[in-house]
């Protein structure tokens, strides 16, 4: 061998042990007896965790007789190491044991924890984390900690893996092992952050719906009416599950269950085919008319529960021919089971009262009695609707004889007045407004068209000084004007959107679809009272814009003059470009106001419910009202205006279904047409056997042209 090869080898032999474990090594036998002692001294902890549960079934528990076990394995196997291996090797071999186990078993008890001690905690997401800091800070402790012990022992192993079969196998086995527990950690902490409902964490607990008909998604209206349920709700499915309709209806409770509340929302299945005697007692016990359908209870149990039941056929829209799968219909249907469990959950929650809404008349209003569909003068379909919906609309004549609003009004609707109220009523609709009744506020909606009065040759807005002083009250701003549009005929058709920047539940609503428009005929400007420079800060309401309608492609802009034709201003503005760029100088203009109690401002946002907001909802003033009429809601932008206006009636009554009206989404019956003989057969039959062998051929070929390399 030559003196250069010699050197090599010496080099390649040689390992650096540093100069700490050198010191420990010089202990001999005092270290293993150190650690023998301190084993038994860490007896303590399963004691003490004994003593404080009285059992033995406690994570601490095991943590602790663990870490007193090894530490005194670890000593004893140091001293017999001694008489076998160097040192400075038993050394290394005790740091890398003793640090491995204690870091591994540190780490499982943090993961351990948040499920067996802390399940409430973590279960009752943000804002029971912030009730209980500690739980966190320990569970975070426990697994960062473990981990970082476990990784650090292993730098006692560096430098003698080359000559060391034994503490190479550790080094890498401990690295795979460190690597695993730590990858584990960063999959729960991604799981835990989707929980929070944070920013864009969120995206991890999104549900991705690819069917046509969105079968797995729920309306944002009957997730936030879910999330809200303060009592638990037992739904009871007495539909077989094999069938068409209960099928769908078993994934809207499954949806259901997962959006509410752990312990809110919770569902059986009961059948005459499985439990005949249980439904039996089911229908005996709530009286139900019929044993096919779902049967929903509100209220714990022992306590004062209330119950609905929905028919089979309310759930539904074309009828199925029986309810054998093997005979039922092929045709396509929509299942209506959501809007209708929403509707029993809502009629449950409020007692089954029905809210009292009162439709005022007597000054040209849009009438309650007029259901045509191709009127401008009805708003009876809309009424139709709500009465459907848990409320009980009734007329109520808004003249010089009324001295109050009834006690039992939840809300006043006052639509497209054409004359100025008397005020005489104007004062009881103050007096409503203002006073607190049966320890609530009233609330109400009004609805402003653009009236025009002639007098003569003189054309003029019609003036209502009673009605624009009570708005006023409630720093709400009346244009005197009319929204043109310069693309479409008739000129005075625009389409409102919600106020992308509002935090109104309304808007921020509708705001998740970009493309729902709300159509409106004869809109004007209706704003906050704006604020004037140097004024003291106007308090007693918090008044803010939520419809608007956006200037864009219709070229939205304003007319002052009433005695002006829409039409024939816009044809000749379009001859005129210059001027009508100067016409177009707003992007967008408000056209609906609401107005609550001074509050902080902030909704009630999952995740920030101490920035909730303390204001109530006490009025809304819109523009416009023929988009509630007959002709509006009969037409193609009919369900987008009956969406709007429900929502701002759930937002007087702070209830949380706002937002768009669950669809009875269109179901699909698709059937195999083909035959055993047809090619399409032979190739559905065959297809899985030849995909199976050349994938088998490929990963072979693929693993020899690796080992030949």
């Amino acid at each position: 061998m030559t003196q250069a090869q010699n050197n090599s080898s010496q080099q390649f032999s040689l390992s650096t042990t540093p100069g700490w474990i050198k010191s420990l090594g010089e202990l001999g036998p005092k270290l293993g007896l150190a650690l023998v002692l301190g084993g038994l001294a860490l007896a303590a902890i399963p004691v003490a965790a004994y003593i404080q549960t009285r059992s033995i079934q406690n994570p601490w528990f095991f943590w602790g007789f663990f870490l007193s076990g090894w530490t005194l394995f670890c000593g004893a196997l140091h001293l017999a190491n001694l008489a076998t291996l160097k040192s400075s090797d038993a050394v290394r071999f005790l740091l890398v044991a003793l640090g491995g186990g204690i870091g591994i078993a540190t780490t499982i008890l943090g993961m351990a924890i948040p499920f067996l001690s802390y399940s409430e905690v973590f279960g009752g997401g943000l804002v029971e984390w912030r009730k209980h800091p500690r739980e966190l800070l320990v569970t975070l402790s426990l697994l960062l900690g473990g981990i970082l012990i476990a990784f650090l022992s292993l730098i006692a192993a560096k430098g003698s893996e080359r000559e060391s079969i034994t503490m190479r196998r550790i080094l890498y086995g401990a690295n795979t092992l460190i690597t695993a527990l730590l990858l584990f950690a960063i999959l729960g902490l991604v799981n835990v952050l989707s929980f929070v409902n944070l920013g864009r964490f969120d995206f991890f607990n999104t549900t991705f719906d690819y069917t046509e008909s969105s079968l797995y998604t729920l309306s944002s209206g009957t997730k936030d009416l879910l999330q809200s349920l303060e009592e638990p709700i037992l739904v009871y499915m007495m539909i077989p599950e094999s069938t068409l309709i209960g099928g769908e209806s078993k994934t809207l409770l499954d949806n259901c269950k997962s959006v509410a509340p752990k312990d809110r929302f919770s569902w059986e299945s009961v059948s005459r085919d499985r439990d005949q005697s249980g439904l039996n007692k089911l229908i005996e016990k709530f009286q139900i008319p019929d044993a096919l359908g779902m049967l929903v209870v509100y209220g714990s149990e022992g306590g004062k529960q209330q119950h609905d039941f929905i028919a089979y056929d309310k759930l539904y829209s074309t009828p199925q021919r029986s309810m054998n799968p093997a005979e039922e219909s092929p045709s396509n249907f929509s299942y209506l089971g959501e809007d209708v469990l929403r509707k029993s959950i809502i009629t449950l929650k409020e007692g089954k009262n029905e809210s009292k809404v009162y439709i005022t008349s007597g000054n040209g209003e849009l009438s309650l009695t007029d259901t045509t569909g191709s009127s401008v003068d009805g708003v009876g379909m809309i009424a139709e609707q709500l009465n459907k919906a848990n409320y009980k609309t009734e007329d109520l004549p808004f003249d010089a004889k009324l001295k109050s609003i009834p006690i039992d009004a939840e809300l006043v609707i006052m639509a497209r007045p054409k004359s100025d109220p008397a005020p005489e009523a104007i004062n009881a609709l103050r007096e409503y407004l203002t006073r607190e009744v049966g320890g609530k506020k009233g609330k109400a909606i009004i609805l402003l068209d653009t009236e025009k009065t002639r007098q003569g040759s003189k054309i003029s807005w019609t003036p209502m000084p009673n009605l624009k002083a009570l708005l006023a009250e409630f720093q709400v701003q009346v244009g005197d004007n009319q929204l043109l549009n310069a693309r479409l005929r008739p000129a005075t058709t625009v389409f409102a959107k919600a106020n992308e920047t509002s935090r109104n539940k309304v808007a921020m609503a509708f705001n998740q679809s970009m493309i729902i428009n709300f159509v409106m005929e004869s809109a004007r400007t209706v704003s906050p009272i704006p604020q004037q420079p140097g004024a003291p800060q106007q308090k007693g309401f918090q008044v803010e814009d939520v419809i608007r309608v956006p200037s864009g492609q219709l070229r939205v802009f304003t007319e002052n003059d009433p005695s002006i034709d829409p039409n024939d201003l816009v044809r000749d503005l379009l001859g005129k470009p210059e001027e009508l760029v100067k016409r177009l100088s707003q992007p967008s203009f408000p056209v609906g106001v609401f107005v609550s109690d001074t509050g902080t401002g902030v909704e009630n946002i999952p995740g920030h419910e101490r920035m909730s907001t303390d204001a109530k909802p006490r009025l809304a003033v819109f523009g416009d009202a023929t988009w509630i009429s007959n002709k509006m809601f009969s037409s193609q932008f009919g369900e987008n205006n009956y969406n709007l206006f429900y929502s701002t009636l759930s937002w007087l009554k702070d209830r949380p279904d706002v937002g768009e009206k669950p669809k009875g989404s269109e179901r699909k019956t698709y059937r195999l047409t083909m035959t055993p003989d047809s090619p399409e057969f032979a190739r559905l039959k065959w297809m899985p056997l030849w995909l199976m062998l050349a994938s088998v051929g490929i990963l072979g070929g693929a693993v020899w042209v690796v080992r030949r390399r």
